[in-house]
């Protein structure tokens, strides 16, 4: 079986790999949660990756670091 053409289920390799596109907004600051939402949708650029019904996954992170400042993200994903 050639892996690389064809899953045991039938599937294609183009079936497999369809493009994939992603964005993702980013902040690195001392605010808190609110704030940062706060602070995307008031911004266009990153307005606009929130409202995209386009996306299909999303996905969100938060890392506090020791000195109190929190990194933000949230992922889009779509084909």
């Amino acid at each position: 079986m050639d892996l690389g053409r064809e899953c045991p289920h039938g599937v294609t390799r183009a079936q497999r790999w369809r493009p994939y596109s992603m964005s993702e907004n980013v902040a690195y600051r001392d605010r808190t949660t609110s704030e940062t939402m706060k602070a995307w949708v008031a911004s266009p650029g990153h307005r606009r990756k929130t409202l995209d019904c386009r996306a299909e996954a999303r996905a969100v992170g938060v890392y506090d670091y020791a000195n109190g400042t929190n990194f933000y993200t949230r992922e889009f994903g779509w084909r």
